[in-house]
């Protein structure tokens, strides 16, 4: 049988997880820095897209394996998934690489959010979290603003690491204003 391992180790473990993201920046960058600013850049040119064409989808995936093809060599997304989370909000999502350390994300998502007329842009992942107790859920969802916050939001469990799952969770934060 596997000891339960105390408080003190699991936040020792902690601390040597977060040293290792210290040695692999390339990827927290391109999930929490590179992508985001590629992103709420090109949110214009993707508002424009979503009026005059089907095939956003495409136009996206194409769009971020050219824009990003040497960073995408090193960290190629999974399955991808397009279409409703609600009536008024579109999402764009990256299942990524099985994450190893904590704030790696299990799934990325560009998310197109219809209000009054206008198109709002939002980025989500959801990361992989560390827990410290038994019943701490695997996973945080996290958002990264246009400015550049990180806005973590610990008060949504999500279970099951699934895209359903995820989409779910950002339909939550958004329709409850917690954005």
């Amino acid at each position: 049988m596997v000891e339960e391992k105390t408080l003190k180790e699991k936040l020792l473990q902690f601390a040597v997880q977060v040293k290792e993201i210290t040695k692999k920046p390339n990827y927290y960058e391109f999930v929490h820095k590179v992508l985001p600013m590629f992103f709420f850049k090109s949110s214009k040119y993707f508002k424009e897209t979503f009026k005059s064409s089907e095939y956003l989808f495409e136009l996206m995936v194409t769009g971020l394996y050219e824009v990003f093809a040497e960073d995408f060599k090193k960290f190629p997304p999974g399955v991808s998934w397009f279409g409703d989370v609600t009536e008024d909000i579109k999402a764009f999502v990256l299942e990524m690489p099985e994450p190893k350390r904590v704030t790696e994300p299990y799934f990325v998502a560009f998310v197109f959010q219809f209000e009054k007329g206008s198109l709002k842009p939002g980025y989500f992942v959801l990361e992989k979290s560390f827990q410290l107790f038994p019943d701490d859920p695997p996973a945080v969802l996290c958002e990264w603003t246009e400015e550049g916050v990180h806005n973590n939001y610990m008060w949504l469990r999500i279970e099951s690491l699934t895209i359903k799952d995820f989409c779910e969770g950002i339909k939550k934060v958004i329709k409850e204003g917690e954005r």
